[in-house]
């Protein structure tokens, strides 16, 4: 899920049940941002990745 579309989803949408659809969302978003996207500024590693071998 695109940075882009969370945030669409986690403002936009309106049938969320109370706030523990937004919090299972926003986890899934967390997880897959930490653990999936590699980045350029970290030299292709994820954040995870990064930090372990810091």
């Amino acid at each position: 899920m695109g940075k882009y579309r969370f945030l669409n989803i986690f403002f936009m949408e309106k049938s969320f049940k109370k706030n523990q659809k937004a919090k299972d969302i926003s986890k899934e978003w967390m997880y897959d941002y930490n653990y999936n996207r590699p980045r350029q500024s970290l030299k292709n590693k994820t954040p995870i990745e990064y930090r372990l071998n810091e």
